[in-house]
């Protein structure tokens, strides 16, 4: 959302490839924390594989904030920060995605 680009653009981009490994990494940490087990493996590399398939494809956050309407950041990235809080895990990414769009949603703010 922060970004305001396609799935595609932002698999394409060194730089986010990065930022959506690690944000991944972090999810996958805390699941583990908590005993849940998720199939597969190489996370980051099928998150950004799956944003290259989808193209031109927007988010659905994206797609709200456009909209005008409320984003979801507090149930997703949000999330994954309180319970790396809550279980001692660093999550850099996810509170760095998070502290932005939720200042970005709250500033009245339009991403093209």
């Amino acid at each position: 959302m922060i970004c305001a680009v396609s799935f595609g653009q932002l698999g394409a981009s060194l730089d986010t490839r990065d930022v959506i490994v690690g944000a991944v990494e972090e999810v996958v940490q805390i699941a583990e924390a908590k005993g849940i087990r998720i199939p597969g493996e190489n996370y980051g590399a099928a998150v950004i594989k799956t944003c290259e398939s989808l193209g031109t494809g927007l988010s659905s956050m994206l797609q709200d904030f456009r909209g005008g309407k409320r984003i979801e950041i507090d149930a997703l990235n949000g999330a994954v920060v309180r319970l790396g809080k809550e279980l001692g895990i660093p999550t850099p990414y996810n509170a760095t995605l998070y502290a932005t769009a939720k200042l970005l949603s709250q500033s009245g703010a339009k991403p093209r």
